[in-house]
């Protein structure tokens, strides 16, 4: 276990290293390459296993206007912002692919609706293999407690596509998973000392 705490903390500055050299994305599997550290590897490995990623299932169309809903705020304020409220490799947060919804969005044009209703441009390092990826901080609430925002983040993207029953679509949005702006100045502390390293888990998963 000592071994593996070294290599986690090893690999995680190393990681926050590489994301302010621009060497590597959040949610980008190669780089930092884990094959300097074969028991984090090992350790990520049986972790992703054990929560076998299960597909995004929604190609429907939404209208913008009809998903977006207030925020309701949970009153588990007995776990605000631990370990298990945020998400760890025993209990990840959300232990699933979040649905994407896709959206064909005119007037205002997608970027516009986006920046109007909240996000804002995503962090290069934070993007990634999505182009044009914009966020918007939001908290995450369980049984397990509250996870405060800006740890949370609605995802969204501008990009033209088709469903795959033929509809047009040029937006969408996938709501509430562990943000990968982890640098950012108002992300703030992070809930715990391996929160890094977790959050490159999380999106190298699911």
């Amino acid at each position: 276990m000592i071994r593996l705490a070294e290599e986690l903390v090893e690999y995680q500055n190393n990681l926050v290293g590489d994301l302010r050299a621009g060497k590597a994305r959040i949610g980008d599997k190669v780089k930092p390459s884990l094959q300097k550290y074969p028991r984090l590897r090992k350790f990520h490995q049986r972790a992703a296993d054990k929560f076998k990623k299960p597909k995004a299932s929604s190609f429907k169309l939404f209208s913008p206007e009809n998903k977006e809903k207030p925020l309701n705020f949970d009153t588990n304020f007995y776990a605000v912002n631990t370990e298990t409220a945020c998400g760890n490799y025993a209990f990840p947060k959300p232990n699933k692919t979040p649905i994407r919804y896709f959206y064909n969005q005119s007037n205002p044009t997608p970027s516009n609706w986006l920046l109007n209703n909240g996000f804002h441009v995503t962090a290069s390092y934070a993007t990634g293999n999505f182009p044009n990826n914009y966020t918007r901080a939001t908290f995450y609430s369980g049984v397990q407690g509250t996870c405060d925002s800006p740890k949370f983040r609605d995802d969204g993207t501008v990009g033209n596509g088709t469903t795959s029953s033929g509809a047009f679509y040029n937006m969408n949005i996938q709501y509430k998973e562990p943000s990968p702006e982890i640098l950012e100045l108002y992300y703030g502390l992070w809930p715990y000392l391996g929160w890094g390293t977790y959050v490159q888990w999380w999106h190298n998963t699911y």
